[in-house]
């Protein structure tokens, strides 16, 4: 990462996959979306890929996160490792995003601090998972989940 103000390096992020990732993932510079700028935002959503790199704030503290592919997924889609902006503009992992959450989440909601995802739970349903950020410890929780047939 660079400063914008600087052009000086200010965070180096390595990151990798345990399975191969396809051979589209990572070649197109047009797979990214932001929720921020907008830009892609309202790109289809295929097999629940919602693009190779996604900013977004996640834990709506006003600041731009980021979400990037490890891995491709079964049928749910791509699994994501989110990294959320610290008060020293540089990056951290989020755990809970990262390895509890980890598919995309259909809605962000800032006005109750949620994330929800949409997941195929069998041929015809699909479990719908919701993560809420608890304001006074800052950490994340799951609330609700729901299988809900087609």
């Amino acid at each position: 990462m660079k400063s914008k103000l600087t052009k000086l390096t200010v965070q180096t992020i390595s990151f990798g996959t345990e399975f191969p990732l396809f051979k589209s993932s990572f070649v197109d510079c047009n797979n990214v979306r932001s929720y921020t700028t907008g830009i892609n935002k309202n790109a289809e959503v295929v097999d629940n890929d919602f693009g190779d790199l996604i900013v977004a704030d996640f834990n709506f503290d006003n600041k731009e996160d980021f979400a990037i592919k490890r891995e491709e997924g079964g049928n749910g889609g791509p699994l994501y490792n989110y990294y959320i902006q610290t008060s020293g503009n540089t990056f951290r992992l989020d755990q809970f995003l990262s390895e509890t959450m980890i598919f995309f989440p259909m809605n962000i909601k800032k006005s109750n601090k949620t994330l929800t995802t949409l997941v195929h739970a069998s041929a015809v349903s699909v479990c719908e998972t919701i993560y809420k950020l608890d304001s006074a410890t800052n950490k994340w929780k799951e609330i609700g989940q729901r299988i809900i047939q087609d």
